[in-house]
């Protein structure tokens, strides 16, 4: 899983936890992860696709401007 937090006056605070939509164990999901203002992509290197085991895949995650989540 990927949290995201935002800084207030007293810390931090949670806003979000995300997932993969496919997601299993030992995917290594969110071993990596880049945000860019609106946009977070996280990886998931172990990830199996149509059969081959950990050619890995990216999740990307645009924030909705009216909800303000993910």
């Amino acid at each position: 899983a990927v949290l995201i937090y935002s800084m207030s006056g007293e810390g931090l605070d949670l806003l979000q936890t995300l997932y993969a939509s496919d997601g299993i164990s030992y995917d290594l999901f969110g071993s990596c992860v880049s945000i860019s203002l609106d946009t977070i992509v996280v990886s998931s290197p172990g990830s199996d696709i149509s059969g081959k085991t950990n050619v890995g895949s990216m999740y990307v995650y645009v924030r909705n401007m009216t909800t303000r989540y993910w």
